[in-house]
């Protein structure tokens, strides 16, 4: 919790105390009095109204809960933080007391304030643009036109320009023979030619730019009789689109904090080293993409469970940013949790699933591998949510064998179940663990796929679990021509002396 970079409580249901929280939560010394109203409202009592309290709703319903709220920093400023609720639950399914964590969203929602603002500029700008119109027939004669038409033209009144040319008006030669022939294409082809991009000097001597449309006039036999234009002026949205551009580039540079952001709330989630285990080899590998693509939710886990045996874990969460990072560190901690509920991973990925599906949005899902491993007897018992299908070498065979999907992607289905498989580890076994980063690496070459992947370990089986790693990754990072366009997470188990209790 300590490596968390946001703040993170556990409440208790009954008198909103704080019962546990990291120093990210702490404005000072927490007593063992403080509410959690009173650490991040500065209020009397609880949230009410049009800020609802998350555990007034938490303790309601027994679901998780997301919320947006106003809380104050340890300088009195008000930060927009979206609030994650989760129910700590008794024997009975009580509430007793509740999970929460906060990101602060604060400069999200300026740059989206910051965005909308822009919009509702250029949209008031292009509602004012005026539209000039004007129709010819079949011989680019004009037969009408408006005034703001006219007005270009250097008349006062439409009637004016009837039975003129382009060659009779104010506009250069040039200009006068492009026009014409845009009229010709138009007329012979039967389509309009839409968004032409020309310039013409008006009769004022202003030099402008035009967006014009064109589309063929026909009869009430169909056939063409002439065309009808439209056009307006863009020489002032040139400008506004230097301002635009401007605009543009001030956003990819809170983007781009906000990708730093994500980035390192990734890294904390991801262990920096792996439980000792006799008679196995844990090796670790973590590359994320290039600064130009985003950061996503890759996330993996190695972990000591009470009884003794080892949880293994590796999840990747569908799109990028901030919000894929968030939901990996989601899914890492609350498999933790569940896991201490049972030792069945298909029950610890069905409790999760439900989890996830409330607090996942709808364009969003979730893969996971989770295992566990006893070490005194090498057998190792997993189930896969739609995630990429680990590779189980076995030292006398050589030939990878994987270990299938056991149930569908979590969030999709809140009521999913999953099955269960079970290999046994040997002296020598190998097993290998990663993420889409791997087998679907493009850029200088094909993709290698999970085919090309066991291939690839066929033609390395006598690496060490270290070993094998660094070569798979090297061998990821030639084919994308070190140009990483997705995460990269590989975790390799290697048995490095039979297990005493292997049958």
């Amino acid at each position: 919790l300590e490596s968390l970079t946001h703040p993170f409580y556990v409440i208790d249901a009954k008198d909103y105390t704080i019962k546990m929280a990291n120093s990210a939560s702490r404005f000072g010394e927490l007593t063992g009095n403080c509410t959690c109203y009173a650490l991040t409202h500065r209020r009397d009592a609880p949230c009410a109204g049009e800020h609802p309290c998350p555990l007034e709703i938490v303790r309601s319903t027994r679901q998780p809960v997301v919320l947006e709220h106003v809380h104050y920093d340890k300088d009195g400023t008000p930060r927009n933080m979206e609030v994650h609720g989760y129910p700590i639950l008794d024997d009975e399914g009580n509430v007793v007391q509740m999970i929460e964590y906060c990101l602060d969203i604060t400069e999200r929602r300026r740059a989206e304030e910051a965005m909308m603002a822009t919009q509702e500029m250029l949209q008031l700008v292009i509602d004012n643009i005026p539209q000039h119109i004007f129709w010819k027939d079949r011989n680019s004669v004009y037969l009408g036109c408006n005034r703001n038409f006219a007005k270009d033209a250097g008349y006062d009144d439409p009637a004016c320009i009837v039975g003129k040319t382009d060659y009779d008006l104010p506009w250069k030669k040039e200009e006068a023979d492009f026009f014409v022939e845009y009229d010709r294409r138009v007329m012979e082809a039967d389509k309009p030619i839409l968004h032409i991009i020309e310039p013409q000097l008006q009769a004022d001597g202003k030099e402008a730019w035009l967006d014009t449309n064109k589309i063929p006039l026909h009869d009430v036999h169909g056939n063409v009789v002439g065309i009808l234009g439209t056009f307006e002026d863009i020489t002032e949205r040139k400008l506004i689109e230097v301002e635009k551009e401007n605009a543009r580039q001030a956003l990819e540079k809170v983007y781009e904090h906000e990708r730093r952001i994500a980035e390192t709330l990734q890294r904390s989630f991801l262990p920096d080293t792996m439980p000792e285990v006799e008679g196995y080899q844990i090796a670790q590998a973590y590359q994320p993409a290039l600064s130009e693509a985003a950061i996503g939710g890759d996330v993996y886990d190695v972990f000591r469970l009470p009884c003794g045996k080892i949880g293994i874990s590796v999840a990747d969460v569908s799109g990028k940013g901030l919000r894929a990072a968030r939901y990996g560190a989601m899914v890492k901690y609350m498999l933790r949790a569940h896991s201490y509920r049972t030792q069945d991973p298909a029950e610890i990925l069905t409790f999760l699933n439900a989890s996830v599906a409330v607090d996942l949005d709808i364009d969003s899902f979730i893969t996971c591998f989770f295992g566990i491993l006893d070490p005194e007897t090498g057998e190792f018992v997993y189930a896969n949510a739609g995630h990429e299908e680990p590779l189980h070498i076995e030292q006398d065979i050589g030939t990878p064998h994987r270990l299938n999907v056991t149930g569908t992607v979590l969030g999709f289905q809140e009521k999913s179940t999953y099955g269960t498989g079970q290999i046994t580890l040997r002296e020598g076994d190998i097993l290998l663990l990663y993420t889409d980063g791997v087998t679907d690496a493009r850029g200088a070459m094909e993709p290698m796929f999970i085919d090309g992947l066991e291939d690839h370990l066929l033609a390395h089986c006598g690496l060490t679990a270290e070993e094998l790693v660094q070569c798979l990754l090297d061998e990821v990072m030639r084919r994308s021509g070190d140009n990483l366009a997705d995460d990269v997470a590989i975790v390799a188990l290697q048995v490095t002396k039979q297990p005493t209790g292997a049958i």
